[in-house]
């Protein structure tokens, strides 16, 4: 029987858990499975579990840092200097409010993710970096690539959330072998295009005094 629906105990602080099942679900849903969350006591099998150290069994843990809940409180960048590189499947993807040291930790009865991927992939599906950046950034105005984490570490062809995405298929395929992920777009095609933020719209009948395509100011496209 097919693993489609993924549990998910979370132990982190009730503040954070909106941030925490955001990513969850949208991760679940690239994976074309639903996430169920639980917390407190439960008769349910749980294939994952996300929060603080915990003696208890899980066959699936993924490491939480509790000072992430502190910094999205705030509005401010995350330290250059505290990015982690690290090498999965012979590329470099990076990792945030994590220590250095083995991605995985294996034991008889479980796999322990040993990095913050979700509070990592909060930062980057929120474009918290632009929402933090100490220039103001609008619709006319731009953030500066060159500031970015991408362009600094040079990971720009690295999408980091869809490399965590593929990290943890790899180890819930591993641990559950009835998991499969699912086609979730339509007649099987393995991905779709969705525009979804500002972009430049184009006029490109020449104008009375400069025959060359001439951009608009920015405009909404959905």
């Amino acid at each position: 029987m097919e693993l489609k629906t993924i549990n998910i105990y979370l132990n982190t602080e009730n503040s954070y858990l909106p941030k925490v099942k955001y990513v969850f679900n949208t991760i679940c849903n690239i994976m074309g499975v639903k996430a169920k969350f639980f917390s407190g006591l439960t008769s349910e099998v749980i294939h994952i579990y996300y929060g603080i150290r915990t003696e208890d069994d899980y066959p699936i843990f993924i490491y939480h840092n509790p000072e992430a809940v502190d910094f999205f409180s705030r509005k401010e960048l995350y330290p250059p200097q505290k990015i982690n590189l690290i090498k999965y499947q012979d590329e470099f993807m990076p990792v945030l409010f994590s220590q250095k040291g083995e991605l995985f930790k294996y034991t008889t009865t479980s796999i322990r993710i040993r990095k913050d991927l979700i509070s990592s992939a909060f930062y980057f599906l929120s474009c918290w970096q632009e929402y933090a950046s100490p220039d103001e950034v609008t619709p006319s105005s731009h953030y500066d690539y060159f500031e970015s984490f991408q362009y600094r570490f040079g990971f720009t062809d690295v999408p980091a959330v869809d490399r965590y995405c593929e990290l943890l298929a790899n180890v819930i395929r591993r641990t559950f072998p009835e998991f499969s992920i699912s086609d979730i777009w339509p007649k099987g095609k393995k991905f779709a295009l969705s525009l979804s933020h500002n972009v430049e719209f184009w006029n490109l009948q020449p104008s009375s005094d400069v025959d060359s395509p001439k951009a608009s100011p920015y405009k909404k496209m959905f």
